[in-house]
């Protein structure tokens, strides 16, 4: 526990100190329940500390903060905000919630951030659970520091919001000073350095001081106060006294003494027996018994005459800034080992620290973070982005990798809904969006409808280039899709000009006909589904309509991603009319000269599974072009390649960019992976059967028997055979044997009644089997049967 014990007495001094710097603050010890920061006018305008310190203390309580001012929520014990926390901060400044102890903030909290400043501390990593909701949008910036947020980062969908900073730089400092200055500061700095300095002092004071000093000092006093007077005193006087006066007074004076020429060298030895009877004309020689009626509007330039009310046991861990309002409730329990944390109210006197900082400070309060989330990392881990305001069907939020473009989609992704972006954005923080309707999820058309961008404040988007892909992504019906589409594009032929080598319209038709006969045999896909729209002038830009229908084996989207392909990998030969993609230009796509082009960038990667397993899918990391420097291609979104996937549709994206450059436009390769369930089936007789095609041929065959049981269970109650209609007659067969004839003779009518009537009486005659010249003879009315008859 030693080093978590260390840790935390490093992490939350360092906390409030980011929110409380050389200003006065109130500290409220919530009990509970409702605990807010009063509003009184003498408060206004200091930081408030709400101190749930205690275990349970400010279980599924409501938490008020003081509006315009700073606010500090302290969670240092067990369950002591767990449970439904519900912070009021919205109209706060900086607000700051300090999550100190185990389970501190377990359960889930509610977290209204301010007007500045917001951030997280999590010391620990089971100290916060995930939060139930934080509101961002009015926050100046966002942070969550400490081993707790890590799992909350990166949870998915994200629970918390993605930190950001007021004004991020363009890349953080790649390494912290190689030596210290030469010479002291001029002011302080804005936080601690991870090691205490040798000076101003050796070791820590023994005893607390007698009195508050004129200044900060810059170190700790020598020796506590000889004794205590009886009460404190509520304020320091409007001025000290001159010079003590020769005896003290019976009673308090009526008010404060004019100011005397020369304070005192020091405090008297020793308090009064009783007040002055009246105001002497000098001050008294020692403190009075009891505080002045009034206290001052302002700490006094130099010490009080009342010692405290009484000293600490230890002394305090270093002096205060200015005098507080209210003595502390309780003293500390031992001297400080070494001097504080906080910077020194003004530049040290002793020579400069030893060694630079390890690294940049943790966190800083009026200047951005030492350390932001640069463009790099953000396009490379952050697809991910809050919104954090919308006006109409606008909405602002975080920076996307690439400014949206009209025609890609915005997907919601704590609604799960996409949105239609209308136009192509002039900002990556600003996004145009339009309604789509669910009658059209099959095309992913735009409703012609402003979409309310106010629904989406405090929400997650992602930024979706196909339609195709955000089905994926949503995981909805693939089958929905619709091959009956068409996307217009454009190509640039480079060494070729309009005016120059195809001035005539005939020239331009003939060479759009050339192009598109290139297209054709090149992208291998049926001739009605490229149209060359028109050329344009300069460098040929020639604007192509790729379309497809039912009937079309090929998609117009797989055409583009394949046409994007060969524009990325095509080798320049000769420019010629004829065949003008000899010299396309590699880096001209859709109105756009990128920076970087993929290769080989999939339109789509199929595998099949059997029905409840997982399949291994693999595939190259796609490859790129670039006239830039330092470039490189990371996977963004999506499993690995190589990985086990499951049933279903998996959004996979790559993006390349510059790690030194900023100004290189990034590029995406986004592609689905299609994951399909094949059922169980049964061989048996060379023929395979599925599990479904065996329990409909099973359900038919159970019909069909238990009908026939049934039917035949009917015919045999009513007396009727299942194969004849009517009644069965017999006649007498001559047999050889005179003895059987006889017997059959000897039939009566009952017999005979029996013999005919029912599929249980029919009997084939008795005849000698020897005897087989005319046993299939008409005579005998009897057909031999192919198979016994049983009864």
């Amino acid at each position: 526990m030693a080093p978590i014990q260390h840790i935390l007495s490093i992490i939350i001094p360092i906390s409030i100190h980011t929110f409380i710097t050389n200003v006065e603050s109130q500290q409220i010890m919530c009990q509970g329940g409702t605990c807010s920061c009063p509003v009184d006018a003498s408060f206004v305008g200091t930081p408030c500390i709400l101190d749930c310190s205690r275990e349970d203390i400010c279980k599924q309580a409501t938490l008020n903060c003081r509006p315009g001012d700073d606010c500090v929520v302290m969670c240092g014990a067990k369950a002591s905000c767990s449970d439904g926390l519900i912070i009021h901060a919205n109209e706060a400044k900086d607000v700051h919630l300090i999550c100190s102890f185990e389970d501190a903030c377990k359960g889930g909290f509610d977290l209204g951030c301010g007007f500045g400043d917001c951030k997280l501390v999590c010391t620990l990593t089971n100290a916060c659970d995930e939060p139930t909701y934080i509101d961002t949008r009015i926050a100046r910036s966002f942070a969550c520091e400490g081993p707790g947020c890590v799992p909350l980062l990166r949870a998915v969908p994200p629970v918390i919001p993605t930190p950001f900073s007021p004004a991020p730089t363009g890349n953080p400092t790649s390494n912290p000073t190689t030596r210290p200055t030469s010479n002291p500061v001029i002011s302080p700095t804005n936080s601690p350095t991870m090691t205490p300095t040798p000076a101003p002092t050796g070791n820590p004071t023994s005893t607390p001081t007698s009195a508050p000093s004129q200044s900060p000092t810059y170190s700790p006093t020598i020796a506590p106060t000889p004794s205590p007077t009886n009460q404190p005193t509520p304020a320091p006087t409007n001025v000290p006294t001159g010079t003590p006066s020769g005896a003290p007074t019976k009673k308090p004076t009526a008010g404060p003494t004019l100011p005397t020429t020369n304070p005192t060298q020091g405090p008297s030895k020793s308090p009064s027996m009783s007040p002055t009877p009246a105001p002497t004309g000098n001050p008294t020689a020692s403190p009075t018994d009891i505080p002045s009626k009034a206290p001052s509007a302002a700490p006094t330039p130099a010490p009080t005459n009342d010692p405290t009310p009484a000293p600490t046991d230890n002394p305090t861990p270093a002096p205060t800034y200015w005098p507080s309002r209210n003595p502390t409730p309780e003293p500390t329990e031992e001297p400080t080992p070494s001097p504080t944390d906080n910077p020194t109210s003004s530049p040290t006197n002793a020579e400069p620290t030893v060694s630079p900082t390890v690294s940049p400070t943790p966190a800083p309060v009026s200047v951005p973070t030492a350390a932001p989330v640069s463009f790099f990392v953000s396009c490379t881990s952050y697809q991910v982005v809050p919104v954090r305001g919308a006006v109409g069907n606008v909405i602002e939020h975080q920076e996307l990798c690439l400014a949206s473009k009209g025609g890609h989609y915005i997907v919601d992704i704590n609604a799960a809904k996409p949105y239609y972006i209308l136009e192509n954005s002039v900002s990556i923080s600003n996004t145009t969006i339009n309604k789509i309707n669910e009658d059209d999820y099959s095309t992913g058309a735009d409703s012609g409808d402003a979409a309310l961008g106010s629904a989406l404040i405090g929400h997650s988007i992602i930024y979706i280039e196909t339609w195709f892909d955000v089905l994926a992504y949503l995981g909805l019906d693939l089958s929905t899709y619709s091959s009956s589409q068409s996307i217009t594009t454009s190509i640039k032929i480079d060494g070729l000009n309009i005016s120059v080598d195809i001035p005539s319209q005939s020239a331009q038709s003939i060479f759009e006909t050339n192009l598109k006969t290139q297209l054709v045999s090149e992208l291998a896909c049926d001739a009605d589904q490229i149209a060359i729209n028109g050329l344009r002038s300069g460098s040929i830009i020639a604007d192509i309509e790729i379309s497809s229908t039912t009937t079309n084996t090929i998609s117009a989207l797989e055409l583009s991603v394949n046409l994007e392909n060969y524009v990325a990998n095509k080798t320049a030969t000769s420019a010629s009319v004829s065949s003008p993609l000899n010299t396309v230009n590699n880096y001209y796509y859709a109105n756009v000269t990128n920076d970087i082009m993929f290769t080989d960038c999939p339109y789509r990667i199929t595998a099949t599974t059997w029905e409840g397993e997982r399949t291994t899918v693999s595939w190259e990391t796609p490859n790129y072009i670039t006239n830039a420097n330092n470039v490189v291609a990371y996977q963004a979104i999506g499993d690995a390649s190589g990985e086990s996937f499951a049933g279903g549709s998996y959004l996979i994206r790559y993006v390349a960019l510059s790690s030194s450059d900023a100004s290189v436009a990034p590029k995406y390769c986004s592609f689905v992976v299609v994951v399909e369930e094949k059922e169980w089936v049964i061989e048996f007789m060379g023929i395979e059967f599925s599990v479904t095609s065996l329990g409909i041929i099973g359900t038919l065959l159970f019909f069909i028997c238990t009908g026939s049981i049934v039917y035949s269970y009917v015919m045999r109650r009513n007396g009727r055979g299942c194969c004849h209609r009517g009644r069965v007659t017999t006649e007498a067969v001559p047999s050889d044997n005179e003895d059987e004839d006889s017997d059959k003779k000897q039939l009566t009518k009952g017999d005979k009644d029996d013999i005919t009537n029912g599929f249980k009486s029919v009997i084939v005659s008795s005849h000698d089997t020897t005897t087989t010249s005319n046993i299939d003879s008409p005579s005998f009315n009897v057909q031999r049967a192919s198979a016994p008859i049983l009864s």
